[in-house]
């Protein structure tokens, strides 16, 4: 089990944790934002030990909050969050690229964003990376083959692959309201299958029983889901400001691909 958070020790884990049972063979890697950037300039902002990097960043449109800061951070405890803030006067597509895993290979795992959308459209983007991960290579990071996006824009539906999704409780995007986007996925399966919970509830297609399984494309023959980014809006459209909290990645068999886990059984 691997940690690529820098100041780990110092952060409580029932926050960090995520509840999946994996066998022994897993990987898990965890991300905070406390001391994210210090000192780092550049267009291109990498965070090799969280295994992340924003692409064309604007210092001006990225700041942190947390627990003593005005406004405080939305996350539970305070945690530390990245805002991002695209202004009409300064509009920034903001993309976060997050690579967790060194391999390639990445058949059967999870991963799990919390997001606090307040306006314009968020979303995270799932897909593959045929090349190794290396820490100084920017390409590394990036996602090459697409799979599938879940969309929150307040106001709307969440989409995923331009379908429309719910839940028990979530049928619209609130904005000023935090989400817990987990999508866990088996290559393994015949047919290969993914699951997206908001809040720990299964995301349904809009007005069907069934939970919706995103179309996986070439990624279905491929060697699994090993890339994410999480996006401020789109090339044409970015304004808007969303909140980015603590981001975690499993890497392994997932015994039960309907439930999302629980953080109040740490």
């Amino acid at each position: 089990m691997r940690f690529f958070t820098m100041k780990i020790t110092s952060i409580p884990l029932l926050f960090l944790c995520f509840v999946f049972p994996f066998s022994s063979q897993a990987e898990e890697v965890r991300v905070d934002w406390e001391g994210a950037f210090d000192g780092k300039t550049g267009s291109d902002l990498r965070e090799p030990d969280r295994r992340l990097m924003i692409i064309g960043a604007r210092k001006e449109s990225l700041s942190f909050v947390d627990g003593t800061s005005t406004p405080p951070s939305p996350f539970a405890g305070g945690k530390t969050a990245l805002v991002l803030d695209s202004k009409p006067e300064t509009p920034y597509w903001m993309r976060l690229c997050f690579r967790p895993f060194d391999t390639p290979e990445a058949p059967q795992g999870a991963v799990e964003f919390f997001l606090h959308p307040v306006e314009g459209r968020g979303e995270v983007q799932v897909g593959h990376q045929s090349a190794p991960w290396d820490p100084q290579v920017n390409k590394t990071y990036y996602i090459e083959n697409a799979a599938f996006d879940v969309g929150l824009t307040p106001g709307s539906e969440p989409i995923v692959a331009g379908r429309l999704g719910e839940t028990d409780s979530v049928t619209t995007i609130t904005a000023g309201e935090t989400y817990r986007v987990t999508i866990k996925w088996d290559l393994t399966q015949s047919p290969p299958i993914a699951r997206i919970f908001l809040n720990g509830e299964v995301l349904r297609e809009k007005g069907k029983a069934a939970p919706l399984n995103p179309p996986l494309g070439t990624i279905a023959g491929s060697k699994g889901l090993n890339a994410f980014r999480v996006s401020l809006g789109g090339p044409e459209d970015h304004v808007g400001r969303l909140l980015v909290g603590p981001m975690a990645a499993f890497l392994g068999s997932i015994p039960d691909m309907e439930q999302a886990g629980n953080l109040s059984d740490l």
